[in-house]
Formats: structure tokens, C-alpha cells, sequence
């Protein structure tokens, strides 16, 4: 589904050099793909009959905050570059 989300804006872009409807369908479920991934890597720790070892949770846990973190980093700066180049215009 992303993928193909992705080709439909594509090609509207192509012809509109405009962000669609199709865009912000791509852009917001690839954000709830991420945050559902790693909300499911978590989750599959805890289901085998034998707890995970300690030290896999810790790991995961701590890999995915890093993750997390970048991400919002990314996300509030390519905003507020966004905002800061669209005030100057």
C-alpha cells in the first residue's frame, strides 16, 4: 500500500509540481507503519513461551528510543525549515 501510494504521488507530482491528497496518505501512513513496527518489535518480545533474555529487551528498547528520538529530531527540523523558508517568500 505505501509503495503504491508513493507511485500515485509521484505521478501527480510529476505533472502539478504540488503535494496531493495521495502525499499526505503516503507521508502519514509510512508515520504509522514506523511507530506501529516498533510497537511490534516490542510485542513480539514478550510473546514466546520463554521470557526474552534481559538483555534483548534492554537492547531493543534502547535501539528503538534512539530511533524514535531521530525521528522527531528529523521531523520538528524539516518542519521548521519548512516554516522559516516559507515566511521569508
Amino acid at each position: 500500500m505505501q509503495a503504491s501510494l508513493g507511485q500515485i504521488q509521484h505521478g501527480v507530482y510529476l505533472k502539478t509540481q504540488k503535494r496531493s491528497i495521495w502525499s499526505y496518505g503516503h507521508i502519514w501512513l509510512g508515520r504509522f507503519v514506523i511507530v506501529f513496527g516498533i510497537i511490534n518489535g516490542g510485542v513480539g518480545l514478550s510473546l514466546p513461551k520463554t521470557d526474552a533474555p534481559t538483555g534483548a529487551v534492554i537492547a531493543y528498547s534502547v535501539v528503538a528510543g534512539v530511533v524514535g528520538v531521530a525521528y522527531l529530531v528529523f521531523y520538528f527540523k524539516k518542519e521548521r525549515k519548512r516554516e522559516v523558508g516559507s515566511s521569508s517568500s
